[in-house]
């Protein structure tokens, strides 16, 4: 004969509510709590959430256990409260990047090197049948100045010898004998010669005019009117179209 357990030796059934927040917060002069601490009321009843939601599991009934309809209920809120959380995470970073909160952003920042011309130091770069910009910043303190363009191999497929009194030359994408160099990775070097004195050598710094401004994997990028993007710390100078100012070292 089966007899069915008194109901007082059994765990009581339990109904998931969410408590009230217990984070104390402060007022401001207008009425509103402030952003931190309603941030913080939402983690605390999360948190809660979370815990009744696991005693509940372990305590119900095992004659009279929870209706699957309710359990999808109980788990829809909590995925709301979990989205809610990452929203609010989301919006902070986006208040801080377009302005934060009217103080002046990083985007405000970033959007004066908009339709700057600048020079990037770069050890290489991609070569996708474009013309090559590059500038020679040593060029009036030597008497001559010869740019070699070096494969990804480290191998001479084009020397020029540069005037000495331009602001930026171009590399054209042909080698030596006159042909197309194939795409790939490709580097410029200078060699600034003076009667008496050791040849210097250094990468040719690649120039451009700032088009966009874009974030990306590894940070936040130049993007330049011929289609490459540089890292804002390979910036070495950087000319305003408008004042005619340049600006070296970052000095932005």
């Amino acid at each position: 004969m089966v007899t069915t357990p008194s109901s007082n030796l059994l765990p009581q059934q339990n109904t998931l509510t969410t408590p009230p927040a217990t984070t104390s917060a402060s007022i401001n002069e207008d009425g509103a709590e402030p952003e931190v601490d309603r941030a913080s009321a939402i983690a605390a009843d999360f948190e809660t959430f979370l815990t009744l939601l696991t005693t509940q599991l372990k305590a119900q009934d095992p004659l009279q256990p929870v209706e699957s309809t309710q359990f999808v209920e109980q788990l829809a809120t909590f995925s709301s409260v979990e989205q809610q959380l990452a929203t609010n995470d989301k919006l902070d970073q986006l208040i801080e990047a377009v302005g934060g909160g009217g103080t002046g952003g990083e985007l405000d920042s970033l959007g004066q090197w908009i339709d700057r011309d600048i020079e990037a130091s770069v050890d290489a770069f991609r070569f996708d049948g474009e013309a090559v910009d590059f500038a020679a910043p040593q060029q009036n303190r030597y008497d001559g100045v010869t740019a070699s363009v070096l494969n990804s191999n480290g191998d001479v497929i084009r020397t020029m010898n540069l005037s000495g009194d331009e602001p930026t030359y171009s590399w054209d994408g042909l080698t030596t004998d006159g042909a197309r160099a194939p795409a790939g990775d490709y580097s410029i070097e200078l060699t600034y010669r003076s009667s008496g004195q050791v040849p210097v050598t250094e990468a040719a710094p690649l120039t451009g005019k700032v088009v966009e401004v874009r974030q990306t994997e590894d940070g936040w990028r130049l993007q330049l009117e011929n289609g490459r993007k540089v890292a804002i710390d390979d910036v070495i100078a950087a000319r305003s179209n408008s004042s005619e100012q340049v600006l070296e070292e970052n000095e932005t």
